[in-house]
């Protein structure tokens, strides 16, 4: 084999490897972005937890030193399979009504301010524009990385 060759074999290799692993990105005070969820990262004495902020499915996000922005279309499954959880009555309550509003709105747009950790969604396109000017969020989405997952 030529050098060329064995060089576009490791580079085919290395990308498909890369493909078969979710990406992770740290969005700022805590917040991660992983396996098409933004959670946020509790320390429990030594442990660390996600607890999940933005369910199953994100399809585009950004951020800024302030601001999370983020595209969705729920995957339900992922959030009723965790109702089942260890979530108390009124939690369950909350996850469910959430579940319902994503469903009527299929395409939701979320927002979050980091430092005060305040949570603006499941929003429709048109609500989520408004809210952005009107609280001045400074970020725009990257459209190469939604273009990724389809």
């Amino acid at each position: 084999m030529t050098d060329i060759v064995k060089a576009l074999l490791l580079l085919a290799i290395l990308l498909f490897l890369d493909s078969c692993h979710d990406s992770y990105s740290d969005l700022g005070n805590d917040y991660v972005y992983t396996n098409r969820v933004i959670a946020k990262v509790e320390k429990y004495n030594q442990y660390k937890t996600l607890d999940i902020v933005i369910w199953d499915q994100v399809l585009n996000y950004s951020y800024s030193e302030k601001y999370i922005i983020a595209y969705q279309i729920p995957d339900l499954g992922e959030l009723w399979e965790s109702c089942r959880g260890h979530h108390t009555e009124t939690e369950k309550d909350s996850i469910d009504e959430q579940a319902r509003l994503m469903n009527t709105i299929h395409h939701c747009f979320w927002i979050i301010c980091k430092q005060s950790n305040k949570i603006f969604g499941p929003m429709k396109k048109s609500v989520f524009i408004e809210k952005c000017k009107e609280i001045g969020v400074d970020v725009q989405f990257d459209s190469n990385r939604e273009k990724s997952f389809l």
